[in-house]
């Protein structure tokens, strides 16, 4: 750890932001073959709303003439997301790899320029006109090498103290979801990995993916999941049936769901809940007479569900890496001001006394308290390690962060039985 660093809090027994509207900022740096007139390449542009891309030249006049899709992702983000949410965009070359573009020219540009305000990032390519894609893992080699180097990126942005959770446009399917790679059991050398800061995104709005042209035809709509999210808490759960329906009949809005290989949900039906169990976030209707339209599958990441001997959770959805992150964030916030501080020691022992300590735990607990009063966390603790050494040595005081989150209904299960009485 560098003496510049100040606080560290490192996962694994956690750390998070108080109940604020900047949970929903967000970031797109997407592809494209030809600058907008008032936006250049590599140029990070702070927007609130749709207005703010158009009155850079990005419409969807711009995205017709271009062959892309980047007005279509940012008016996605505002119908879900509501205007006047912070969106951070940057655009880059067609001619660069997702894979390249998550390097210091592009991606982490984005989060120094922000000032590491951006809690989620998404990368969407757009391919040029003459791309031919090769298939590895049952989608396009550009996008199944950018999945690794995508967690590498969100683990810099947490070694930097900005963390965020990324979604990557996973375009171009090209197998039926038996198979398609297992995300959640992922293997590097025959080792097991995970990326919980990683969601791959297939779905898409059939309709208007089948007025695209070839390449168009098979993209996968980042900007609906990523508005969905920054519309809501960081606990909450994209795919909430009673609360996110993606289908606007009225603005004609996914009205037809798919998945990324241009195929519609109802034509796959059977193949549904495997992509899902697979890690993969699509769209699906859940063939009810009163609740109508679309929804995400979930909140799926790049990672299996673990749970160790000691009731340790790893980050197994997009709700848990979000909040997590929006954790850590707020105590590193509250802890910092004490670094280089004076703190009396006890004269018998030259340790901190219980006051003290509990002074110092207090600070953590007043953030869990104050999640879970807005109902983000079930709860959280503080425990400070009485036998930290502030005299000599590193002078580092030992803290434990536990907290614990709030349950999801993921699915429901029930019996009907006919009576011949109650009782």
């Amino acid at each position: 750890m560098n003496k510049r660093d100040g606080v560290y809090i490192g996962k694994g027994t956690v750390g998070a932001d108080v109940v604020n509207s900047t949970d929903g900022i967000s970031a797109i740096l997407a592809s494209t073959g030809v600058a907008p007139t008032g936006l250049a390449l590599g140029v990070t542009k702070k927007l609130t709303g749709v207005s703010d891309a158009e009155a850079v030249g990005i419409n969807a006049a711009y995205d017709t003439t271009n062959a892309v899709r980047v007005y279509r992702h940012i008016t996605e983000f505002y119908r879900m997301a509501g205007e006047g949410v912070i969106l951070y965009l940057m655009l880059y070359p067609q001619t660069v790899l997702p894979v390249a573009a998550l390097g210091a020219t592009y991606a982490q540009k984005m989060i120094a320029d922000a000032k590491g305000a951006i809690k989620k990032f998404g990368l969407a390519w757009n391919p040029p006109s003459d791309y031919a894609p090769v298939q590895l893992d049952g989608m396009e080699t550009a996008i199944r090498s950018a999945i690794a180097p995508m967690q590498a990126f969100a683990d810099w942005t947490d070694a930097t103290f900005r963390p965020v959770h990324t979604i990557l446009e996973c375009r171009g399917l090209s197998v039926a979801s038996a198979a398609a790679l297992d995300l959640t059991a992922l293997v590097v050398n025959s080792l097991a990995v995970q990326y919980p800061q990683v969601t791959l995104a297939i779905a898409q709005d059939w309709d208007f993916a089948d007025t695209q042209d070839a390449i168009g035809k098979k993209f996968a709509d980042i900007g609906t999941l990523m508005g969905a999210l920054a519309g809501r808490q960081v606990n909450e759960n994209p795919g909430e049936v009673g609360a996110v329906n993606l289908t606007d009949v009225k603005k004609g809005k996914w009205l037809t769901a798919g998945i990324s290989s241009h195929i519609k949900t109802s034509d796959i039906e059977a193949d549904l809940s495997q992509w899902a169990n697979k890690g993969y976030s699509l769209a699906w209707d859940y063939q009810s007479e009163s609740v109508s339209g679309f929804r995400f599958s979930g909140d799926p990441v790049c990672a299996p569900v673990i749970e160790d001997a000691d009731g340790n959770l790893n980050e197994s959805s997009i709700s848990l890496s979000c909040t997590n992150a929006k954790i850590r964030r707020a105590l590193r916030d509250v802890y910092l001001p004490k670094v280089n501080s004076v703190q009396q020691v006890d004269t018998a022992t030259g340790l901190l006394p219980i006051g003290r300590i509990k002074a110092l735990e207090d600070l953590g607990n007043d953030v869990f308290k104050g999640l879970s009063d807005a109902g983000i966390i079930s709860g959280g603790n503080v425990k400070v390690d009485r036998n930290s050494n502030l005299l000599s040595g590193t002078k580092t005081l030992g803290v434990s962060f536990n907290w614990v989150p709030e349950g999801t209904i993921a699915q429901i299960n029930g019996v009907v039985n006919i009576k011949s009485t109650l009782s």
